[in-house]
C-alpha cells in the first residue's frame, strides 16, 4: 500500500513540477507576441530585439549544468521554488521598465529562474518512476510545456489588443505566484544521493563526444521552438499570410499543437523503429522536408497551418536525446548530463531569435520594416537546423550508441 500512494504521489509531483515548466514555456514565448510592440516602444530594429530577447537564453544555457549538479546532490525542490519567485519579480519589473538595458537585465533574470523547469522535472521523474516511462512522462512533460506556449500566442495576444502588453506581464507575474504556491505544498525530493557529484564523475560526461552530439541532436531539433515559436512565428505569419497581429498569432500557435500532439505519440513513433537512433533519423527528416516546404509555399493560409503543423510534430524528437541519455547514463549522473544537453539545446536557442534576426536585417531595405521575401530568407536558419539534426542522428545510428 505504501509503495502504491508513493506511486500516485509521483504522479502530483510531476504534474506540479510540469505546470513550472508550463510557465516557463509561457515567459519564453510571450516576447512573440509583444514584439512589434517592443520594438516600437524601445525603437529597436529585428536584430535588436533578438539580441535583447536572448538574454533569457544566454543565462538560460549558462546555468544548465549548476542545475544538473543541484539536483544530484540536494534535489531540486528548494532550487525550483526560489527559481519561480526570480520569475515572477522580474516578469513584474518588465511591465514598469522602459530602457533596454532594464529588459536585458529582466530577460536575463527570468532566464535564470526558468533554467531550473525542464531539468528538475526530468530530475524527479527519474527520481520517482522507472526509465520504462520516462519518454511518456518527458512526453507529457513537453506537453504541458507547449499548452504554456499556445497560451502565449492567440490568448494572449487578445489581452494585449485589448489591455496592452504592460498589463500582459503583470498577469503573467501572478500566474505564476499560482504556480510557487504549487511548488512549494506539493514537490518532495526522493532517492536524493547524499554524497557529492565530483569534478572526476562530471568530467565523465563532458569528455564523451556522444553527449556533445546528443546536445546537438536536441538543440537543432529544438531550434524551431526557440527562433520562430518564441518570438519570430507571430510577425512571419502576420507579414507572409498578410493577417492581423491575433489571427498571426493563432497561424504561429499550429507550430505548438504540432508540438503539442508529437509529444504525446513520441513514444509511439520510437516503438515503430528498432532503435532510438532510427527514430531520431526519421522525425528530423520529417523536419527537414515540411520545414523546406513552409518557407517555399505561395501565401495560402491552410497550407501554412498545415505545414508548420507538421513542423511543430517534427520538433517533438528532442525528447529523444534525453531519453537516450536516461539508457546510457549512470542514474547518479542523469540529472548533470540532461543538464549538459540542455546547456547545448538553450545555447542554439539563443543564436537561433539573433540569428534570424540578422538575417531578417540583413536582406531588408529598410531597418524597420520587413517585406515577405526577407521573412522566407530568414527562415532557411530552420531547414539548415534540421539538416544538422538528421546529419548527428544518422552518424549517432551508424555508431549504434543506444545498443
Amino acid at each position: 500500500m505504501q509503495t502504491e500512494n508513493k506511486s500516485y504521489y509521483g504522479w502530483v509531483v510531476w504534474f506540479v513540477s510540469a505546470l513550472f515548466y508550463l510557465y516557463e514555456f509561457l515567459l519564453r514565448v510571450s516576447p512573440s507576441v509583444m514584439a512589434s510592440e517592443l520594438m516600437q516602444t524601445l525603437d529597436l530594429t529585428a536584430f535588436g530585439l533578438g539580441s535583447m530577447t536572448a538574454f533569457y537564453f544566454y543565462s538560460y544555457a549558462a546555468l544548465q549544468i549548476p542545475v544538473g549538479y543541484i539536483a544530484d546532490r540536494i534535489g531540486p525542490k528548494l532550487p525550483v521554488v526560489i527559481a519561480c519567485i526570480v520569475c515572477i519579480i522580474f516578469s513584474f519589473l518588465i511591465s514598469k521598465a522602459h530602457t533596454v538595458w532594464v529588459f536585458k537585465l529582466c530577460y536575463f533574470m527570468i532566464g535564470c529562474g526558468s533554467a531550473f523547469a525542464f531539468v528538475s522535472t526530468l530530475f524527479l521523474i527519474h527520481s520517482w518512476f522507472p526509465q520504462r516511462q520516462f519518454i511518456l512522462l518527458s512526453g507529457l512533460t513537453n506537453f504541458l510545456g507547449i499548452l504554456g506556449a499556445i497560451f502565449a500566442q492567440k490568448p494572449l495576444a487578445i489581452y494585449i489588443d485589448s489591455h496592452g502588453w504592460r498589463d500582459a506581464q503583470v498577469l503573467i507575474s501572478g500566474i505564476g505566484c499560482i504556480i510557487l504556491v504549487l511548488l512549494i505544498v506539493f514537490i518532495k525530493n526522493n532517492n536524493i544521493k547524499k554524497d557529492p557529484v565530483s569534478i572526476k564523475s562530471f568530467n565523465k560526461i563532458i569528455s564523451k563526444p556522444v553527449y556533445w552530439l546528443l546536445g546537438l541532436y536536441v538543440g537543432c531539433m529544438h531550434f524551431t521552438l526557440a527562433g520562430f515559436g518564441a518570438l519570430w512565428g507571430a510577425s512571419y505569419m502576420g507579414i507572409v499570410f498578410h493577417e492581423t497581429s491575433v489571427k498571426a498569432a493563432a497561424m504561429a500557435s499550429f507550430l505548438y499543437f504540432g508540438s503539442l500532439l508529437g509529444s504525446l505519440f513520441i513514444g509511439f513513433v520510437t516503438k515503430l523503429f528498432r532503435t532510438k537512433t532510427s527514430a531520431m533519423c526519421f522525425i528530423s527528416t520529417v523536419g527537414v522536408l515540411s520545414s523546406l516546404a513552409f518557407i517555399n509555399i505561395p501565401d495560402v493560409k491552410y497550407l501554412g497551418e498545415t505545414l508548420i503543423f507538421i513542423v511543430g510534430f517534427s520538433t517533438s524528437g528532442f525528447l529523444l536525446g534525453y531519453d537516450v541519455v536516461g539508457i546510457i547514463t549512470p542514474k547518479d549522473l542523469v540529472g548533470t548530463a540532461s543538464g549538459f544537453l540542455n546547456t547545448i539545446l538553450v545555447g542554439l536557442s539563443s543564436l537561433s531569435v539573433s540569428l534570424i534576426g540578422y538575417f531578417l536585417v540583413l536582406g531588408a531595405t529598410s531597418p524597420h520594416h520587413y517585406s515577405s521575401v526577407d521573412y522566407r530568407h530568414a527562415m532557411i536558419a530552420l531547414v539548415v537546423s534540421f539538416s544538422i539534426a538528421l546529419i548527428t542522428a544518422l552518424y549517432l545510428q551508424y555508431k549504434r550508441i543506444d545498443k
